[in-house]
């Protein structure tokens, strides 16, 4: 048991040290910004968000296919029709969770532009 405590120590310690040695300041409490600037790093994020969601949109529409192709091929078999159920029900928890990330990252884009002005 004390083996297994010293190892999460040790891996929490060796993530938390970056963070630790690359805090910077100016004495005023404010964190600085590395970048100097938000122009080069908003549409990079963007971006990334957009091609996320575009293939995000294709493996949604590939997974209610393939739980559609288990449904006509269920014959009948309960457990089939509760697999494609569950397919489709993940899917669709998927799809939130990808247009609720989308909608999280425009706000936080959105509110770096309005502080950065």
């Amino acid at each position: 048991m004390k083996l297994t405590k010293l190892r999460f120590l040790l891996i929490f310690s060796v993530m938390l040290f970056p963070i630790i040695s690359l805090a910077e300041g100016d004495g005023s409490g404010k964190i600085t910004n590395p970048l100097n600037s938000t122009e080069e790093l908003l549409p990079f994020l963007t971006s990334i968000i957009t091609a996320a969601l575009k293939l995000g949109a294709v493996l949604a529409v590939v997974a209610i296919i393939y739980a559609g192709f288990l449904f006509v091929t269920a014959g009948g078999d309960e457990g089939k029709i509760k697999t494609a159920k569950n397919t489709i029900l993940y899917t669709v928890i998927g799809i939130i969770i990808l247009l609720g990330a989308q909608t999280i990252a425009l706000v936080i884009t959105n509110t770096v532009k309005s502080v950065g002005q």
